[in-house]
């Protein structure tokens, strides 16, 4: 049985890594800034309207539990991206590698 994956084109376009790791960069810049924003107004409301019901301060650190949970994966994915990058740019190759 013959490879045909080794004789066709390559997996990924040439500099699309380089593109793609511009994106997600700028796009960790702004959900950083966003999350900043939201942890301001999660302490601004926690300390403001203390006496609100119990389940809706309840929601409300759950919702900020998810926005950690998120920023965390989003700079995983920015942080393997810019692993394969590296990779690839040391290796000259546009190959994916394994992580």
């Amino acid at each position: 049985m013959s490879n045909w994956l080794a004789a066709s084109a390559p997996l990924l376009p040439e500099n699309v890594l380089h593109e793609l790791l511009g994106t997600v960069l700028v796009g960790s810049w702004l959900v950083s800034i966003i999350f900043a924003v939201s942890v301001v107004l999660f302490i601004r409301y926690w300390t403001r309207f203390a006496t609100d019901v119990l389940w809706f301060r309840i929601l409300m650190s759950f919702m900020m539990v998810v926005d950690i949970v998120g920023l965390i994966g989003f700079y995983a994915m920015a942080y393997m991206v810019h692993l394969l990058y590296s990779l690839n740019f040391l290796t000259g190759s546009n190959q994916p590698h394994s992580i």
